[in-house]
């Protein structure tokens, strides 16, 4: 939520001026990296919270965020099973195997 309506008597809404959109699990969206060209972006009308971001630029942003917070990403993996146990997981790939607090797989809505 942005924390503004837009309607009347209601505030301007959150980033307005500021160069901000919204945000992506929390992570705020710079208005410069939304493509105001693309078809179809403001024709869900003016309450609209929607912004169109390209995927790479999705990736970008949650890679540098990840990195901020010290996480170890790693590109090109093949995972080849894991196991998990109340205090971390397990994964073991063709690189070796690692034991992390954390196991997140973003490989796409067409992964096997």
């Amino acid at each position: 939520h942005n924390g503004g309506d837009g309607g009347e008597g209601g505030g301007a809404p959150a980033g307005q001026g500021l160069g901000i959109v919204g945000h992506f699990a929390g992570i705020m969206l710079r208005a410069d990296l939304v493509d105001r060209t693309e078809p179809g972006l403001g024709d869900a009308g003016p309450a609209s919270e929607i912004a169109f971001v390209a995927q790479q630029d999705i990736e970008r942003l949650l890679g540098e965020r990840a990195e901020e917070l010290g996480v170890d990403v790693r590109r090109g993996v093949e995972l080849t099973g894991f196991d998990a146990d109340e205090r971390a997981v397990t994964v073991q790939s063709g690189q070796g195997a690692v034991r992390a607090g954390w196991l997140v797989g973003c490989d796409g809505g067409r992964s096997t």
